[in-house]
């Protein structure tokens, strides 16, 4: 087979690969959270069935070289690493920019409303692994197959397609636009983020630590 053919037959199955996987992640989400949100709360069996279906079910299919072992890997603890975590605070004041006029919204999602530290854990679980599956996954594979604006596209798409309920979540917050073009904003420059340092790590660092502030506002004033 020409080279060229072969190409483009190996990038045709990194779609595949990625389109299986996704379906696969996307239906073991619904099926777990729906078995564990019997025994466990909403969100606890929300951050699990996120955690099993976008972090570890992909990670095993990419430990076992699907789509590829090209792939970037997740980054080191370093200057990128801390620039990531960093950058992410942006939109962290951004919604903190709300708290003395909402104060009643960030109540609902407080620590103190969970009744126990636990809810830092199941943060932990809930938000990184969106960040691992959008860039770490497909944003990672589409680039290394197709090029980085095609991988910053898929990327930046599942990351929107992801942050649909936090649209409507955040409209109690900034309004139906106000909480559209925060999504579409943190999608495109978290995907930069990953374009520019490929540290997945600094990324889902950051995501956690978002929402951990953003849980402890209403101690802030």
């Amino acid at each position: 087979m020409p080279p060229a053919k072969e190409k483009k037959t190996k990038d045709r199955m990194v779609l595949i690969d990625l389109i299986v996987i996704s379906i696969i992640s996307g239906g073991t989400y619904f099926v777990v959270s729906k078995l564990l949100s019997r025994v466990v709360d909403e969100f606890a069996a929300s951050a699990f069935a996120m955690f099993i279906s976008f972090f570890m079910i992909p990670s095993i299919f990419l430990a076992l070289g699907i789509p590829s072992r090209r792939g970037h890997k997740l980054g080191k603890f370093d200057t990128k690493f801390l620039l990531c975590l960093l950058l992410y605070q942006v939109f962290t004041l951004w919604i903190l920019a709300y708290l003395p006029r909402k104060h009643e919204f960030f109540m609902d999602f407080s620590i103190g409303s969970m009744g126990h530290i636990s809810y830092i854990i199941l943060v932990g679980l809930y938000v990184p692994p969106v960040d691992f599956f959008t860039r770490r996954v497909i944003q990672s594979e589409v680039s290394l197959s197709f090029g980085k604006w095609a991988g910053f596209s898929a990327g930046t798409a599942a990351w929107l397609v992801g942050h649909i309920p936090e649209i409507v979540w955040l409209s109690e917050l900034m309004g139906p636009w106000g909480s559209a073009v925060f999504i579409i904003v943190s999608g495109l420059v978290t995907g930069l983020l990953f374009m520019r340092y490929k540290n997945v790590l600094g990324l889902m660092g950051g995501h956690w630590v978002l929402n951990i502030i953003i849980s402890l506002a209403p101690a802030l004033i």
